[in-house]
């Protein structure tokens, strides 16, 4: 959408890189930074971000989608700020027919089965005798999915689904208790937004990026540490005992992302590009 506006605007000699992995080239160059994980020493890649910081220094601008790396983009490159955008885009999967009923006595969690998305405090959770049960949707990664499936195997409160239709994941999204996201590490997730422009809250890790994520949106949740199965069961209680905050928070989160288009984000985006080339 982004090359179609600039086809017709007066940006056609820019180059732009929707993904930041890449070299970036051309006198022109304007980048879209994803996130900064490479930069956090839990998931530091020197290489990858070296690549970075060259990427940033030789764009005329940068646009990050979300408040954690935007915030850190600025922080570790504070000379370049003036040439760094917050602009963020809707959800991937639009919401489905079905209204959401809740209530639905189980916790769900669409992601892929990668290290930084911390299934395995959904598994120790699944080992307390209180636990509410868990659903998990995604592609099955290895290494680290036979381990899932064999813990999982012996456990009757959590299932891995795999891949599911996006009918199917509409489905589970309207008849789920929450969304659960144990994720140690995103950029922004995925699943709290599509839990949020769906009305459905959520129960989230307390991580400096989910946290800004919230803070962007209005939205709020329950918090659990990201390693501990008795402070997610602990949040899980938060959310059963103040449901109607939470759902109304989910909604408040919804109805700033439901204010975003495509078009709105690419209209943005050539907007910037015009005036920072003026």
């Amino acid at each position: 959408m982004v090359r179609e506006k600039q086809n017709r605007s007066s940006t056609d000699d820019v180059h732009y890189f929707p993904f930041h992995r890449g070299r970036v080239f051309g006198k022109n160059a304007f980048m879209t930074l994803h996130d900064m994980r490479v930069f956090d020493g839990a998931f530091a890649d020197s290489p990858s971000a070296r690549n970075i910081e060259r990427n940033l220094k030789s764009c005329k601008g940068v646009f990050v989608s979300w408040r954690h790396p935007y915030q850190l983009v600025r922080e570790q490159f504070p000379r370049g700020i003036d040439r760094v955008f917050e602009v963020p885009f809707p959800a991937m999967l639009p919401r489905g027919s079905e209204e959401y009923a809740g209530r639905g006595n189980f916790l769900l969690y669409p992601a892929a089965t990668v290290p930084h998305k911390n299934h395995e405090v959904l598994l120790d959770y699944a080992v307390l005798p209180a636990s509410m049960p868990v659903v998990c949707v995604g592609p099955e990664n290895e290494p680290g999915f036979s381990e899932f499936r064999k813990r999982a195997s012996r456990l009757d409160r959590i299932e891995f689904r795999g891949r599911v239709s996006p009918a199917e994941l509409n489905l589970l999204y309207s008849e789920c208790e929450a969304v659960v996201v144990p994720s140690r590490y995103e950029a922004a997730s995925g699943p709290i937004i599509e839990a949020f422009v769906r009305g459905i809250p959520v129960i989230a890790a307390d991580t400096p990026s989910l946290r800004a994520q919230m803070s962007q949106c209005g939205g709020d949740a329950p918090y659990f540490e990201p390693s501990s199965a008795d402070s997610l069961a602990h949040a899980v209680g938060v959310l059963e005992q103040d449901r109607d905050f939470y759902e109304m928070s989910a909604r408040i989160g919804g109805s700033w992302y439901d204010g975003l288009s495509w078009d709105q984000t690419a209209q943005t985006y050539i907007e910037i590009m015009s005036r920072e080339l003026s």
